[in-house]
């Protein structure tokens, strides 16, 4: 199984860790086998995310069905309707943009062409900009453990992000965008100083940009 994102994928995992609440997988639905000496599909259980509002929401996921059918696969991310999912061979593609934040819960359910159907899935967690602005403010401590940055960076840098969560959630868009860039200039400056490695500098700043289309999508 395989997830992705539309953000990066290795600068998304720092988020994710900061958040408070971790989604955790949906216990799978019961089976229904069909007609009578069909084996349903059962559905490989898949874990959620945290994203932030705006951004698409991807999975590669599988299904193990031990016959030689073919299958149909819907899903429900929680905010509407169900939907057809592309399948190829005992694999399932989803992709999903969630316009407004809350926990989603999303299932799947994969049917054979013998009436056989099982289903498993997950939590989607969206995150407004401001909870977006102070989860990747929480997750800065983790880059003291792997070395990247030193505590009195990590302090500077929480301070201006918890300062643009506070001015987001006030609906002071233009001085926390400000803020924003003087995070990016800060990171800029010690890079070119030696002080950080030009990868967290980068990951950083896509990080700050996952911040910026956010705010620009929430309006």
């Amino acid at each position: 199984m395989r997830v992705s994102f539309t953000a990066p994928a290795a600068v998304l995992a720092l988020v994710l860790g900061a958040c408070e609440r971790v989604p955790t997988a949906v216990l799978p639905g019961p089976a229904t086998d069909g007609i009578p000496g069909n084996t349903a599909p059962v559905v490989d259980n898949f874990v959620g995310s945290t994203i932030l509002v705006g951004e698409t929401w991807s999975l590669t996921g599988t299904f193990v069905d031990p016959e030689p059918d073919e299958w149909t696969a819907t899903a429900t991310y929680g905010d509407g309707p169900a939907e057809p999912v592309p399948v190829s061979g005992q694999t399932f593609f989803l992709s999903h943009t969630y316009t407004a934040p809350g926990s989603y819960g999303v299932t799947v359910t994969v049917t054979d062409d013998e009436g056989g159907s099982g289903s498993t899935g997950a939590v989607v967690d969206v995150l407004t900009p401001s909870q977006g602005a102070s989860a990747l403010a929480n997750s800065l401590d983790d880059r003291i453990v792997t070395g990247e940055l030193i505590p009195e960076q990590v302090k500077s840098l929480q301070r201006t992000l918890f300062a643009v969560a506070g001015q987001l959630a006030d609906g002071k868009t233009g001085p926390a965008l400000n803020k924003i860039d003087t995070v990016e200039n800060r990171l800029g400056n010690w890079a070119r100083g030696g002080r950080i490695s030009a990868g967290t500098r980068d990951e950083l700043v896509a990080e700050l940009n996952r911040l910026r289309a956010a705010i620009a999508f929430a309006g």
